[in-house]
């Protein structure tokens, strides 16, 4: 049930086109066989029936499943929790996109600066990718002297004009995987920064996050989106 309400979030618009069209369909045959009894019957219960239906389906997926509403009241908690600094950090959620075709979506805009919000990513790119695919907490800083376009060609799987697009200040990165679906992490929370020494292994940052997550975000965050935690 808890899959199909989330197939149903990640299609909302497309449930509700479906559900109106066959609504009015069935609305207008009813007027077209109105001088019919038995079948102005019939659709009058049919109509009725997939309203029923389109109702339960918004009111459940609003309640159930709006993912991107809750991981972003979440975030602020666990941005303060970590005592990241504002100025030169930041923090957002992935999770699956087509598991089939090995994509993930940035969820939520980053916390505390907004955008990248729906960016699609393989998972073979970046940090987040390998922890995607590895189920297991992700940690890395650009080494000293090297650029951020560099590093990414040269380590990470990606292009020229992808590297671009990202924020070329960031030096320190982590990831901590939350969930399976299926041989994959289900969400990726994801951090970064202009510190180099923030998400280091060594740096005070990064083991006050594993030790957080470990203790209390994956066990909240899990029961929220009412997904398994990995073993």
């Amino acid at each position: 049930m808890k899959k199909l309400f989330f197939l149903l979030i990640t299609h909302k618009s497309a449930v509700n086109i479906v559900i109106t069209s066959l609504a009015s369909l069935l609305l207008g045959l009813f007027f077209a066989f109105i001088y019919t009894y038995r079948f102005s019957i019939t659709f009058l219960i049919l109509f009725i029936l997939f309203s029923i239906l389109g109702t339960i389906i918004n009111v459940g997926t609003s309640i159930y499943y709006d993912r991107m509403k809750i991981a972003w009241k979440i975030l602020p908690i666990i941005f303060s929790e970590l005592k990241l600094n504002k100025e030169t950090s930041r923090i957002t959620v992935h999770c699956i996109k087509k598991a089939n075709k090995e994509q993930y979506v940035q969820l939520t805009p980053y916390y505390p600066v907004g955008g990248g919000q729906g960016r699609e990513f393989p998972f073979t790119q970046g940090i987040t990718g390998k922890t995607f695919r590895t189920k297991r907490v992700s940690c890395y800083s650009i080494p000293e002297g090297k650029s951020l376009e560099d590093d990414h060609l040269e380590r990470w799987n990606f292009k020229k004009r992808e590297v671009k697009q990202l924020k070329q200040d960031r030096k320190s990165y982590f990831a901590y995987p939350i969930g399976s679906f299926g041989d994959y992490a289900d969400i990726v929370i994801y951090a970064d920064s202009s510190d180099p020494n923030c998400f280091c292994e060594n740096g005070e940052t990064y083991i006050n996050a594993i030790e957080k997550f470990d203790t209390l975000f994956v066990h909240i965050i899990s029961s929220i989106f009412e997904i398994e935690e990995n073993n």
